[in-house]
């Protein structure tokens, strides 16, 4: 499992891991008082700390993909809890199939460089160690595809 260095932004924890139908998961979150399925090793996935779910992520597949940043690049909907009235998490998205296949086709040594110059990071970032997230991160995309699961980011303040 990787894990940014203490350079990566603080504040946000994402952790983004696999797991069958939304409502197998919203089970398992309620059985384990929503902690991370990643932390607590009930699901294989990435903990990404700071590489937000939308803006982070859909930076580096707008990248990839050679087309301006848009929220729509990593389409997601909120899958737990039912209402999240505060914001402040824990919570659960699940991404669309089509930002899954869009995120499996990343190569993350190619992206990695500008990426790492992106506001998102601040100009902290270094690009080897974004590519070694980034490449975990497409690898849990394929293993969604090839097991015909869904692809979760748990996150909380």
């Amino acid at each position: 499992m990787a894990r940014l260095p203490h350079y990566a932004p603080m504040g946000v924890l994402y952790d983004y891991f696999l797991c069958g139908e939304p409502a197998q998961m919203r089970q398992l979150l309620d059985e384990h008082s929503g902690q991370s399925p990643v932390i607590a090793g009930l699901c294989e996935g990435v903990d990404a700390k700071g590489i937000d779910y939308t803006v982070g992520l859909g930076q580096a597949v707008a990248l990839s993909q050679g087309v301006p940043w848009s929220v729509d690049l990593m389409a997601n909907e909120l899958v737990w809890p039912a209402d999240d009235d505060d914001g402040e998490g824990p919570f659960v998205i699940v991404y669309t199939r089509l930002a899954v296949e869009l995120l499996a086709k990343v190569d993350a040594a190619r992206v990695a460089p500008p990426w790492a110059l992106t506001e998102e990071f601040g100009g902290r970032a270094d690009p080897s160690d974004l590519a070694h997230v980034l490449a975990e991160l497409t690898a849990l995309a394929r293993k969604a595809i090839a097991e015909d699961k869904h692809l979760y980011c748990w996150c909380s303040l």
